[in-house]
């Protein structure tokens, strides 16, 4: 008896990695905003700076990775119309052959 084994393609492993990227994107930015918020109360602080930053940086690899997965749909969207083209013109070819 042949078992079949499911496996991912090579595609749906790097969108579920970026899922679990942005995940963690957003919880670190959650921690980020939230002591940034404790630390501009307190007197004498130094490192608002390094916490503004990385939420800012934060937020740009979240944007990045969100055009990127943008820019994939739009590959698969060209892809998928040129192939339509492709059986649109066989269909006319055998159709003209036809009459």
């Amino acid at each position: 008896m042949k078992q079949r084994v499911l496996t991912l393609s090579s595609e749906d492993r790097l969108v579920q990695q970026i899922n679990s990227i942005q995940k963690i994107i957003i919880q670190l930015s959650h921690e980020l905003h939230y002591r940034l918020q404790r630390k501009i109360h307190e007197p004498g602080v130094r490192n608002i700076a390094f916490f503004v930053t990385s939420v800012v940086l934060l937020k740009i690899l979240f944007y990045s990775i969100n055009e990127y997965r943008k820019d994939k749909k739009i590959h698969h969207l060209k892809l998928a119309n040129s192939k339509l083209a492709l059986e649109n013109a066989m269909l006319r070819k055998k159709l003209s052959v036809c009459k």
